[in-house]
């Protein structure tokens, strides 16, 4: 038997279901079996390049795909960042062995970096640990770890028996992969599961670690002090992901810091909420839009922007000071638009991705075109410095922020990385990059004068056989080009090919509209072999100077990381900013009153996505001041859960620090913001579409408190007429008298708007207009809608007249069974004792 195909079996036999292993050959890529029907299924949605072959003289052939560079770069990309796999690279150990070469997960992609964007997908890794405990609730323990800010985030958290807080801290934090360390009770473990798979994070479990010095390495000598006081088991989550990480062996020593994650600072934000207001991933797609309020707000230019405006996104501010700093800074970069269009298309869009680039001096794989973007990306800050300088001169009350957010971190890394910038151009020869590519000034070193002088003189015998070329074939139209992949080349245009056609000697090497035909002669063709082989050793003899070039810029790693992260900041601003002035009307800045204050005004507001979407969207007036509930009825399709969606997200962008989509706002700051809208079923836990709406519901009433913003659409509807309303009355009577929030709730039960008469509660309804078609004017106005109109709104999407009389000729009958039932409606209004007690009883068990 084929030993090499025997170890070949033994890793494909003992790998898991969730890894992809790929074989490295010479100048191609293998995968097997199930692996490769995976591939050719769902990434080339093809089985077309799918061979079966037989493997260590086994009877049955198995499937195999070969992938070339191209392809196996698309593979690696799409198996860990959209179907967050792991995927094992094995190259061939002597003649017989396959051995491990890389190993990549979802959150961990450092070693698969040298496919460029790839490395710049990976996202930040969290270790969470829950304790063994006789308590349905106790303390949880998690840390979060980002290399791209050399940052790690701890948290200790006195959590409920549904993770609540753990959850908001997964959101935040953005991870793709979370390790579970320690021995967590069963039941704690399958709910942590279930929270994971919500947000689509890749599961890792890993043993209980003992201390060790790996992550105390990893720290900076001011950061190693502070873990002497931290919990066993929090410190479990740092060691258990450092290690996994192995960050240590990557030249990541002394490089992190440790901060202290504190929700008390933000406002909470549940997976309900998330979900319900479409933040990050669409609910919904109609009509081919996919559009978030993330990608929406999304116009960064870097990608430590982009990350750390999910981040803002994922967790609003609480605190009014930072809140109006940032509104400060995007109100001066809104009053000069004309400088904010200039710092979002001329500046920012230059920038190279610093966070990136330093992660490659650390990890010591940066190459001395590495230097040379990190020094263009420098020297592109001054005319940022100066553009920011003239917007701090034209703001008048708020160039106080200007300058300490926006303009102090560019005047700080212009000076901090003069040096490097020194440094760089005085080795650094850019004058020819297309004919040679990067490489160290000749002048720096005789030897490579010396060598730079041959290639000169091989430079003008390539310019004297084109001369003779020319005048050969008749044509002065005949360039001359250098290329990395082929060195001496002439070059034609598509439309002059006709003068090369036919000619003897001449050999075309490849053509296209854009390029032209390249090709060369006899005579080029030795002249490029002499050119290769001297280029060759210029590259060999500048090796040493290119590697001390870069160690020289590894010492700036650690400013340069910090340098991206300040620079996110004032590429998020100025996103924000370039939102404000580019929606269909202009957003507002939001006065901003602390928690715990009544005001809250929101002026002809509109939903931020629809904004960009519907030129026409028409806006309403919210006031949750004096009154605490709004009670909303409407037509179906008539604009209720729009509304109510508005006003949450415009209370989420205040707290962001942004502008908002409204004429004006005065807002109170939420401590949090609970959702229960378009509750589904979920088939795969036995649960269903009511069962998932009175688990949302019981949720909400159990955190919320008098300074939450809660949003309800639709309670009731799962279940039967009497006990869905009795229900909802129940649920809204909670969060009302008990509870106190801020409530909106959208209903068809008309009879819950008798509620008005309550304190502070206030019932408004979706303006149509019904003459001989149904008019929907999405305007809210005072009072209570008469009808839901379901049968107009049927006719408006074409059902068609016999199915629409039908069903109008049965509601006519029940509405007179209705009229003359007004003693059994009394008995709906106050409904069955028993429906309230279960809706008490569930509300507490929750």
């Amino acid at each position: 038997k084929n030993t090499t195909d025997i170890s070949l079996q033994r890793v494909l036999r003992e790998k898991s279901k969730g890894t992809v292993c790929i074989f490295e050959k010479q100048d191609f890529y293998g995968i097997y079996d199930e692996d490769a029907m995976f591939v050719a299924r769902e990434i080339f949605k093809s089985e077309v390049g799918v061979k079966r072959i037989q493997l260590g003289g086994a009877k049955e052939r198995i499937p195999y795909i070969s992938l070339g560079v191209g392809q196996y770069e698309r593979v690696i990309r799409e198996l860990l960042v959209v179907f967050r796999y792991r995927v094992q690279l094995y190259s061939l150990q002597g003649r017989n062995t396959w051995e491990l070469k890389v190993n990549g997960t979802a959150g961990n992609m450092e070693d698969f970096e040298e496919l460029g964007e790839l490395g710049r997908e990976a996202g930040s890794l969290v270790a969470i640990c829950l304790p063994r405990t006789r308590k349905i609730h106790g303390k949880v323990y998690a840390s979060i770890i980002d290399p791209s800010t050399l940052r790690i985030l701890y948290a200790e958290l006195e959590d409920d028996e549904k993770l609540s807080h753990l959850e908001q801290c997964i959101i935040f934090s953005n991870a793709k992969e979370a390790i579970i360390v320690g021995d967590p009770p069963s039941d704690r473990l399958a709910l942590l599961k279930k929270i994971l798979r919500r947000s689509n994070i890749l599961c890792t479990p890993k043993p209980k670690l003992s201390e060790n010095a790996f992550f105390l390495r990893l720290l900076q000598d001011t950061e190693r002090d502070k873990i002497a006081s931290f919990p066993e088991d929090l410190n479990i989550c740092l060691y258990g992901i450092a290690e996994y990480i192995k960050l240590v062996q990557s030249g990541w020593e002394s490089k992190f810091i440790l901060n202290d994650y504190s929700d008390g600072r933000f406002m909470k934000l549940d997976s309900c909420a998330v979900k319900a207001f479409e933040l990050f991933s669409p609910s919904n797609a109609l009509g081919g839009m996919h559009a978030t309020v993330y990608s929406t707000l999304n116009k960064c230019k870097t990608v430590a922007g982009q990350r750390l405006l999910k981040e803002w996104l994922a967790r609003p501010l609480c605190d009014v000071r930072l809140i109006n700093e940032r509104q400060d800074c995007i109100e001066s970069l809104v009053n000069a638009s004309h400088l904010l269009k200039s710092l979002h298309s001329s500046h920012l869009d230059k920038l190279a991705d610093l966070s990136f680039l330093a992660r490659r001096l650390l990890r010591k794989k940066a190459r001395l075109l590495d230097c040379y973007r990190i020094a263009q990306s420098i020297r592109k800050l001054t005319p940022m410095r100066e553009c920011v300088l003239q917007i701090a001169k034209a703001s008048s009350g708020c160039s106080s922020a200007v300058k300490d957010v926006l303009l102090l971190p560019i005047v700080w890394g212009c000076e901090q990385f003069k040096d490097l910038v020194d440094c760089v151009d005085h080795v650094v020869d850019d004058s020819n990059v297309k004919a040679n590519g990067l490489r160290i000034k000749a002048s720096i070193s005789p030897d490579l004068q010396n060598i730079a002088d041959k290639l000169d003189a091989v430079g003008k015998k390539a310019k004297r056989a084109l001369s003779k070329i020319c005048d050969r074939l008749g044509s002065s139209s005949i360039k001359l080009d250098t290329t990395p992949q082929h060195g001496y080349v002439y070059r034609v245009t598509m439309k002059e090919e006709k003068q090369i056609r036919g000619a003897s000697g001449i050999k075309i090497l490849d053509g296209g509209k854009g390029a032209g035909i390249r090709f060369r002669d006899a005579a080029l063709d030795l002249i490029n072999e002499e050119f290769i082989a001297i280029n060759a050793e210029y590259v060999r003899a500048q090796k040493e100077l290119e590697e001390t070039t870069v160690e020289i810029c590894a010492t700036y790693a650690g400013a340069l990381s910090h340098l991206s992260s300040q620079l996110a900041v004032v590429d998020v601003l100025v996103s924000l900013s370039m939102v404000a002035i580019t929606a269909s009307k202009m957003h507002v800045r939001p006065k901003m009153r602390p928690l715990g204050s009544d005001e809250f005004v929101i002026k002809n507001g509109r939903h931020v996505v629809l904004d960009f979407i519907l030129p026409h969207f028409i806006p309403n007036d919210v006031d949750l001041t004096e009154t605490r509930t709004l009670i909303v009825t409407g037509a179906n399709m008539g604009g209720k859960s729009t509304y109510l969606r508005s006003t949450a997200i415009i209370s989420i962008l205040a707290q962001v620090g942004a502008f908002v989509p409204a004429e004006s706002a005065e807002l109170s700051i939420v401590e949090a913001v609970h959702a229960r809208v378009g509750a589904s079923d979920r088939l795969s836990k036995g649960v269903s579409t009511f069962m998932s709406e009175m688990l949302e519901c019981a949720k909400m009433i159990k955190y919320a408190t008098s300074n939450s913003l809660v949003v309800v659409d639709e309670l009731g509807r799962g279940t039967s007429t009497f006990d869905g309303f009795g229900l909802a009355w129940a649920i809204t009577d909670e969060l009302i008298n008990n509870v106190g929030c801020r409530l909106l709730v959208a209903t068809h039960f008309t009879e819950l708007t008798q509620m008005e008469n309550a304190p502070r509660v206030r019932a408004v309804h979706m303006k149509v207009i019904m003459q001989d078609t149904l008019t929907l004017l999405y305007k809210a106005e005072g009072g209570v809608a008469e009808k839901s109109l379901g049968i107009h709104v049927a006719r408006m999407v074409g059902i068609d007249e016999e199915t629409l009389a039908m069903g109008q000729e049965e509601y006519n009958r029940l509405e007179k069974i209705e009229e003359l039932k007004k003693e059994e409606r009394g008995v709906m209004l106050r409904a069955s004792d028993e429906t309230l007690r279960q809706a008490i009883i569930m509300s507490n068990t929750f």
